[in-house]
């Protein structure tokens, strides 16, 4: 993922590796996505090391997406969906690696060559499958949620007036990001 903000606007390219296409392991087959979002709002805890934005994909869909900074250049994004007031599944959680200060703009598998060896060394010895160990939503009678990700990252749902979401880390909930329903 190489990214660029601007209050406004988020330049995002993506490069996806696909699973098993013709000789896997030695040439592995790509995507390259590149976006240009119009953002609604970009919320940043510097202390924290968080950032947060929201944006439309539709007219009564808004996706939010939150980036927790850890160590060692590694990052971890929260990607939800909003409609009609309710969070939709599937809960994205990805875990994202910055393997160089100088962006490649996408276009590190430009021209093949991109072989498992390589994707191995790029993702690191950090990032490997993450399963939820206390997953679902806590519903109270007022129709609030609360779920557990992984590495104590929590999303909270409150259904009062006009309704919010709440991204924040467990036992850190005076540093959240806040999104009005």
């Amino acid at each position: 993922v190489s990214e660029k903000y601007s209050d406004a606007f988020l330049e995002r390219q993506t490069v996806q590796v696909l699973p098993e296409v013709g000789c896997a392991v030695d040439n592995m087959d790509t995507t390259k996505i590149e976006e240009s979002i119009e953002l609604q709002t970009i919320q940043s805890l510097s202390e924290e090391n968080i950032i947060a934005f929201a944006y439309n994909i539709s007219p009564e869909k808004t996706r939010l997406e939150t980036v927790f900074g850890q160590e060692d250049n590694h990052r971890i994004r929260i990607t939800v969906d909003i409609q009609n007031q309710r969070i939709m599944s599937p809960i994205r959680m990805m875990w994202e690696r910055k393997t160089s200060d100088t962006s490649t703009g996408g276009t590190i598998a430009d021209g093949g060559g991109l072989d498992g060896r390589t994707v191995s060394r790029l993702m690191g010895d950090r990032i490997r499958p993450k399963f939820v160990e206390n997953h679902g939503d806590i519903v109270d009678d007022d129709g609030d949620a609360l779920i557990r990700l992984p590495h104590s990252i929590c999303l909270r749902k409150n259904s009062g007036e006009g309704g919010s979401v709440e991204i924040f880390l467990d036992g850190k909930e005076d540093a959240k990001i806040q999104f009005d329903l």
